[in-house]
């Protein structure tokens, strides 16, 4: 039964921690190489200041003129240049101007005038290409995926298609959690584009999400051959090993991770999670001690990893553990933190035999808190192994007037009951705590107990 439930905590234990690394819908990846700090990127969405007029709007002589004068001081003084520009624009002009102004505005950093600029391009030369093109980025770039597909969609269809645009068509997908959609998209992208590492690591966030593990594992194989040193494709790997249940190879890219000193506290935890999965708390400390000195683990959460172990009755893990948390966050706990680790170290020397002092922890939280429920269900414990039934009994009732553990607290006071052999009473308390939460487990114990009752009624 022990390692029944061992088993079920680690697995739990193991699916949280995976659910928070893996990749979902909710998060994606960034682009590396298709965003605005890349200088062949920008370059890519500039274009020339020119207009290729075979697609796209011609000008006239005087708007040549014009062009000619605003290119001569682009270099310098861009700002002049939009200026110049946004002069000699008026409803009649070329919308290769519009489109232009809305480059200029980009280049200064004024991206809601560029999106105007070029919304103002299109409705002069609906079939503008470049403009819907650019305004499709500018979009993205705001993180507005949804107003960007219609833009980027039509590109496509004015036969604009390349790599960089099949491949922000499926990262907007992706962005709003369409994987399948995103798929064939970054497909394409790779077909005009097999060594970008953005549309790589897409398709594979799609695999993922789709939880066909095992063809994103053979993906991030070859981009791992050729990236070799990037700890983001082996931590992507692992949770793909964790989607497939393959949780040693799993430890083997985490712990690849870790020798390249870029772990993170999400690697960490899973990590840690696999290796108590794996029934192996003692591997498990010295990584949950790692994460202590991570600057974004909150107490909170740092707390949660020592109840984690005492759950599955790691007791020496976890006595490390405490103590390693209490030389940290000792001077930072609250009053309710600091009477939760009380009840934590009494319930480790319990276990461990040190039941005296597991009394001086527990008589120094009720004293700060009498109607602590945790407490009183330890000092009950206590006190009916001790076989000292009365005493357990009223802490046990005790325990049952706090909300918090108050169903617990009849469980384990029927329990008791169960070893002094009264039945009846017993299978009342266990009736009560049924009415208050209803548990499958408890309605088989219940069943079992009120038989008892009436076999020995008689």
């Amino acid at each position: 039964m022990k390692n029944k439930l061992i088993q079920t905590l680690l697995r739990i234990a193991v699916l949280a921690s995976a659910l928070n690394a893996t990749l979902s819908h909710a998060q994606v990846y960034p682009l590396s190489e298709n965003n605005w700090n890349n200088p062949d990127f920008v370059k890519r969405f500039m274009g020339s200041y020119g207009v290729d007029t075979e697609k796209n709007p011609g000008i006239t002589v005087a708007e040549k003129t014009l062009f000619d004068s605003v290119a001569a001081v682009i270099g310098s003084n861009p700002t002049e240049a939009a200026r110049m520009l946004s002069a000699g624009i008026t409803p009649e002009s070329s919308a290769a101007l519009d489109y232009t102004l809305g480059n200029l505005y980009f280049q200064l950093g004024r991206n809601d005038d560029a999106i105007i600029a070029y919304q103002k391009a299109i409705r002069k030369f609906p079939n503008f290409l470049r403009a819907y093109r650019n305004l499709g980025i500018l979009k993205i770039q705001a993180a507005k995926f949804e107003e960007a597909l219609p833009f980027l969609l039509k590109t496509v269809e004015l036969g604009g298609a390349d790599g960089d645009l099949y491949g922000l068509i499926a990262y907007s997908h992706l962005n709003l959690g369409r994987s399948a959609q995103a798929l064939p998209a970054y497909r394409m992208a790779r077909m005009f584009a097999p060594l970008s590492k953005d549309w790589a690591i897409g398709e594979i966030q799609c695999l993922m999400n789709m939880s066909a593990f095992g063809e994103a594992i053979g993906h991030i194989d070859e981009l791992i051959v050729r990236f070799p040193e990037d700890p983001t494709l082996y931590l992507l790997q692992a949770n793909a090993f964790v989607g497939k249940q393959e949780l040693s190879k799993a430890v083997a890219n985490l712990e690849m991770v870790r020798a390249m000193g870029r772990e993170t506290l999400a690697s960490l935890g899973l990590l840690a999670d696999i290796y108590m999965n794996m029934n192996q708390p003692s591997l498990a400390l010295p990584i949950y001690l790692d994460t202590l000195s991570q600057a974004d683990l909150d107490k909170s959460r740092a707390f949660r990893i020592a109840q984690v172990l005492s759950r599955v009755e790691a007791w020496d893990e976890t006595a490390a553990y405490v103590e390693a948390f209490e030389a940290k966050y000792a001077e930072k706990l609250t009053e309710e933190e600091s009477l939760n680790l009380l009840n934590l170290k009494a319930k480790i020397a319990l276990a461990t035999g040190s039941e005296d002092k597991a009394m001086e922890f527990l008589d120094q939280v009720v004293q700060r808190d009498p109607l602590n429920g945790g407490a009183l269900l330890l000092i009950a414990d206590y006190h009916w192994r001790q076989r000292s039934f009365e005493e357990a009994k009223l802490n046990f009732e005790r325990a049952a007037k706090v909300k918090e553990t108050q169903v617990d607290a009849l469980i384990q006071h029927a329990r008791m009951r169960v070893t002094m052999r009264e039945f009846p009473a017993a299978a009342r308390l266990l009736q009560q705590a049924q009415m208050l939460e209803p548990r499958n487990y408890v309605a088989d114990y219940l069943t079992k107990v009120e038989a008892a009752a009436r076999a020995t009624a008689f």
